[in-house]
């Protein structure tokens, strides 16, 4: 398992194992985000798995001190189960000042407030005049095959 550090209080790392919760909270990280889709992995990977053998490494729990992230990515508290309902008004908000205004409504106004504002809290560098001037490129999805 490959850590990488994004800023300061959050990483990524691909293809993490259930036996790799343990290390992981040793590491000192409180949350897991498993955003691998089910179908592409075998059942011992799939996101159940994966949120029980969190729990089991007490990952879950330590949640509770981010309450930001624990009411953003749970309803009530616990993970979405299927069939639930897990509704992201931000979000929704976010996408209708983009649909309203354009680009500006993501890279200028509230929206690029809100970032600069999370980034800053964070310790990070995005500028609302580095949001301003960044232009978006389109290029060809990279294709592969896994496994």
């Amino acid at each position: 398992m490959q850590i990488r550090p994004v800023t300061p209080t959050y990483a990524v790392s691909p293809q993490i194992a259930p036996e790799d919760m343990s290390a992981i909270r040793d590491a000192g990280y409180v949350a897991v985000i498993c955003n691998r889709p089910d179908e592409e992995n075998p059942p011992e990977w799939q996101a159940a798995a994966m949120e029980q053998a969190a729990r089991a490494a007490g990952i879950r729990p330590r949640m509770q001190a981010h309450p930001a992230s624990l009411k953003k990515f749970s309803i009530n508290g616990e993970p979405p189960e299927p069939g639930d309902i897990w509704r992201q008004p931000d979000l929704a908000k976010t996408l209708a000042r983009i649909a309203e205004h354009g680009r500006k409504g993501f890279y200028e106004g509230e929206t690029a407030g809100l970032i600069v504002a999370e980034m800053e809290r964070g310790g990070g560098i995005v500028s609302h005049e580095d949001l301003k001037t960044y232009r978006s490129v389109w290029r060809e999805p990279v294709n592969g095959t896994y496994r």
